[in-house]
């Protein structure tokens, strides 16, 4: 049964080009273009940034 999806879905599909492999979560950004962007759902700091303002 196919899914249909729309901008602003995000699903769960396993992402191969992780080492070990696993299940990621995706944002559908442009459905017809086949445009995913990738969820980081880990907690990460990049040079003292936390992605909250000051």
């Amino acid at each position: 049964m196919p899914i249909s999806l729309k901008v602003g879905d995000v699903i769960r599909i396993y992402d191969g080009t992780t080492d070990p492999g696993k299940m990621k979560r995706f944002l559908c950004v442009l459905v017809a273009e086949g445009w995913f962007l990738r969820i980081n759902t880990r907690s990460r700091t990049h040079n003292g940034w936390h992605g909250r303002s000051p």
